[in-house]
């Protein structure tokens, strides 16, 4: 027969066992969320990326609280026979950052470890890494920025901000012009604040003017309807019944040019 003392060893002993086999679980459990988090599978959106593949910035140094080191003006550069920018995702958040913090005194954009990212598996852009960022992830009618890489690379072959007019308000929009401001700042520093508010507000307007049948949306490799470029970057509208309006931002060759004139997109010349 147990006596009183011998009793209550049994019983802590019993806990013990309990608390120890909980905490194994747990642990088990978050190794398996953390595996899956890390994952890239084709076409599945993923939340968040891992930090070393986010830091392939060419060896540049980051210093978030000081100038950004890296080419101020971005310019386009050919690999593997595909025209890409200078710039790294990473190098466009500082100097997106670096902009918006002169004026707001803190970052907007975050981290692209914190950004969603999946391989693009159909359309024109497929098998190319897409990277999206959102203010706020609970919000999906907000305002976002596509970034998409040629996989395994991290040079900007495109870049969208986006918004779903579906669902528009009067701030989103305003968020979304502020958006656009800050974008065409990185990729032409050179222009003021009103030559750059009055680029994006012509843009724009041509995406509303100009609206796509929804087989001939964004990914479908339909030109768009007017090309606004300087030296190697160029902009350019599109709005599709059922998508979201974009101002894109893409590396400009003379064969873009030329090809996208053969097929009617109109071009516009951007001058200081």
């Amino acid at each position: 027969m147990l006596t009183e003392n011998s009793f209550k060893i049994l019983i802590g002993m019993i806990l013990l066992c309990v608390l120890l086999f909980a905490s194994e679980r747990a642990d088990q459990n978050s190794g398996k969320a953390n595996s899956k988090g890390a994952s890239h599978t084709t076409g599945e959106r993923i939340q968040g990326g891992s930090d070393s593949e986010s830091k392939k910035n060419n060896g540049k140094k980051r210093n978030l609280s000081g100038p950004v080191e890296i080419e101020k003006t971005p310019s386009v550069k050919m690999k593997n026979n595909v025209a890409v920018f200078s710039l790294a995702a990473d190098d466009f958040i500082d100097l997106y950052n670096g902009y918006y913090r002169k004026d707001h005194g803190d970052d907007y954009i975050k981290p692209l470890s914190d950004w969603y990212f999946y391989v693009q598996h159909y359309g024109r852009l497929e098998g190319n890494m897409h990277y999206e960022f959102t203010a706020d992830k609970r919000i999906w009618t907000l305002p976002t920025i596509s970034i998409y890489t040629p996989e395994k690379e991290m040079n900007i072959k495109e870049l969208t901000v986006n918004f779903d007019d579906h669902s528009y308000t009067d701030k989103m929009y305003e968020q979304y012009e502020e958006m656009c401001f800050y974008t065409l700042k990185v990729f032409f520093p050179h222009l003021d604040k009103k030559e750059i508010t009055a680029l994006y507000k012509e843009i724009i307007k041509q995406a509303y003017e100009k609206v796509f049948q929804g087989e001939e949306g964004f990914q479908s490799g339909n030109p768009p309807s007017d090309l606004y470029y300087e030296g190697k970057i160029g902009v350019y509208p599109y709005f599709a019944y059922g998508e979201s309006v974009r101002i894109c931002v893409v590396p400009v060759t003379k064969r873009l040019i030329n090809t996208y004139k053969k097929k009617g997109t109109v071009i516009h010349k951007i001058s200081k």
